[in-house]
Parts: structure tokens; C-alpha cells; sequence
């Protein structure tokens, strides 16, 4: 869970416990995202990974470049929605920089979720949260021992963002929230040969504000 978080914009911060800020659990089983707000000008955000593999998978290695929340003012906000491309380069993202190899599988369930950094973030409501994969570097999987490269060309190069709609997730001052986001592996990996190629699926499947659960 994450430490209470001390500053005075919002920030994305990879702690090991809920508090004092958004943060953002990417799994392939389930992953767990808390939001929550330091003071009135900002929240805190908190990234971590965690994964659980298909039948015979013993590693799924990606290669994250960057973490990724879009923010708008309050008034502003609308629901989210994943093919709303005309948010992909526009300057409401604040962007963590991780670039990392991560074997997805070595962070299965909650307890194991891989804490990513701090990231500042404005006030306002979260409308989509994306990650950045380097495709430059190899995205593997293992698989009954053998290690081959997962084609990519099904990744999308703005990034992969949550894959359906979702309501705008508040940011504001004072609050605290919690979001499950499922990085489901069952559908992100599709055999190609023999290997996989790699179509990512994000889906948010639990949001709590200041302990409430909240309508998706």
C-alpha cells in the first residue's frame, strides 16, 4: 500500500501504500490504481505494475518508455472514451518516465506490484491513463521454456490507453481514490506462429473515492 505523500502539486509516486495520491496498478489478473488529491492545487498519482500469465507463460518482458495520466479542468471533463483521438497530442498529459524492461509475470496480484515513480500532476478530472512501450527494444514472452519476440505492429504508437469508456475520474483537492485496472493477457496476447503478437487490452474495473465505490 502506499505512504502518505507530502508535496504540494499533485504527484505520481510509486510507493508501497495507499495515500496521498493517485495511483495505478497495471496487472494481467488485476492491477490496483489510487487516486488521491495533496492539497487544493493537485493530486497525487502512484503507478505500479503487476501481471498474471496464460497457461505455460513463465514471463511476458515489455519494455515501458513512459506512464502516462490525462488531465482536464473539472468543468471541462467528459467521460472517457478510448477512441477519442483528438486528446492523443494535446498538452493535458503529464508523462512519467520509466524506461524499463518489466516481466510482467514476476508482479502477479497486488502484494507484488511494481512501484514506477513520482509524477506531478494539475487539478482537475483524469480522462484516460495510457502507457508508452519502446518498441525499439524487444517485448518478449516466455513461453514452456523458450523465449521468443512478440510482434508489435498492434500496439498503438500514441500509446495504450484504457480500452473502453470510463467516467471521468475527479482529481481534486482532498480527495482519495482507488482504481483497479485489469491489463488482461488472455486477450492482450494472440498466438502468431511461434510466438504471440502482443494487442494490448486495459480495462479499469473498480473505482472508490474517499472509500465509496464510484459508478464506472
Amino acid at each position: 500500500m502506499l505512504k502518505q505523500i507530502k508535496s504540494l502539486p499533485a504527484v505520481w509516486s510509486a510507493q508501497t501504500e495507499f495515500g496521498g495520491g493517485v495511483r495505478l496498478f497495471v496487472a494481467l489478473a488485476v492491477a490496483a490504481w489510487g487516486v488521491s488529491a495533496c492539497g487544493d492545487d493537485g493530486a497525487t498519482v502512484t503507478i505500479k505494475l503487476m501481471d498474471a500469465p496464460p497457461q505455460n507463460v513463465t514471463a511476458v518482458k515489455i519494455f515501458v518508455k513512459s506512464a502516462d495520466v490525462h488531465v482536464v479542468d473539472a468543468d471541462k471533463a467528459k467521460d472517457a472514451d478510448p477512441n477519442d483521438a483528438s486528446i492523443d497530442a494535446d498538452d493535458k498529459w503529464s508523462s512519467l518516465a520509466v524506461d524499463k524492461e518489466i516481466d510482467l509475470v514476476a508482479h502477479q496480484g497486488e502484494s507484488a506490484a511494481l512501484a514506477l515513480g513520482d509524477l506531478s500532476l494539475p487539478a482537475g478530472k483524469i480522462t484516460q491513463i495510457r502507457l508508452q512501450l519502446d518498441l525499439s527494444k524487444p517485448q518478449t514472452v516466455t513461453q514452456n521454456g523458450v523465449d521468443c519476440a512478440m510482434e508489435t505492429d498492434l500496439v498503438p504508437e500514441t500509446g495504450i490507453k484504457i480500452n473502453h469508456p470510463f467516467k471521468a475520474i475527479d482529481a481534486a483537492g482532498g480527495s482519495a481514490s482507488e482504481t483497479l485496472i485489469d491489463f488482461d493477457l488472455a486477450e492482450s496476447l494472440v498466438a502468431a506462429g511461434n510466438c504471440f503478437r502482443l494487442k494490448p487490452v486495459l480495462k479499469l474495473t473498480k473505482v472508490k473515492t474517499d472509500g465509496k465505490d464510484v459508478a464506472l
